[in-house]
């Protein structure tokens, strides 16, 4: 049975992340996904200020890195499903 994209929380782990953010959260909605849930690593740019104007739910990490980032979103997710995304526009959302 496939999954639905609203069954599925794109969590987006950023640290300074300002540059990429917006495009990365618009072109997120633009595949249907709503369930966007940036977690900051205490970002010292606009990365949240981006992310929150783009509508996507954001919240501080758990201690510090990406498996901080990773235990927080774990506890925080909702959905059956969760994809990890880097903020840094390695990855097109086109792609998942």
């Amino acid at each position: 049975m496939p999954v639905g994209k609203d069954q599925v929380t794109v969590v987006v782990p950023t640290l300074n992340e300002e540059k990429a953010i917006g495009l990365m959260i618009k072109e997120l909605k633009t595949e249907c996904y709503a369930n966007i849930l940036v977690i900051d690593g205490y970002s010292t740019d606009r990365t949240t200020r981006i992310a929150k104007e783009n509508e996507a739910n954001v919240i501080s990490q758990y201690g510090r890195g990406k498996a901080g980032a990773i235990r927080t979103a774990i506890d925080m997710v909702k959905t059956p499903y969760m994809l990890v995304m880097d903020a840094d526009y390695t990855y097109e959302p086109k792609d998942i």
